[in-house]
């Protein structure tokens, strides 16, 4: 996955059906083009790999139930990261995504 700072910060686990996300800086401003990146566990290929739009804002759907790598970093600032359980029965989420300046 992408970091554009030099941490990785472990977020934890999330479990969904499927995701609205925001993705913000660490005043709560969007944080336009921030990348979004899904990555099946146990595999090195990347099933998504896209920018949240001009609101800093990415709808997550349509991913296979199993367990999943998600992440969003954006040049200078530091990639967050959570371990993502899709299943149906998990329900639709939102998530918040609030990025810390690299060091």
């Amino acid at each position: 996955m992408y970091c554009g700072g030099n941490e990785i910060v472990n977020e934890g686990r999330i479990e969904a059906s499927s995701l609205a996300i925001s993705v913000v800086d660490s005043n709560g401003e969007a944080m336009p083009h921030a990348r979004v990146q899904v990555q099946a566990v146990g595999r090195s290929k990347m099933l998504i790999d896209r920018e949240a739009d001009k609101n800093g804002r990415f709808d997550l759907h349509g991913l296979e139930p199993g367990e999943y790598w998600l992440g969003s970093s954006i040049g200078g600032w530091n990639l967050h990261y959570w371990r993502l359980s899709i299943s149906e029965s998990y329900g639709r989420k939102k998530l918040l995504i609030k990025l810390s300046i690299g060091t």
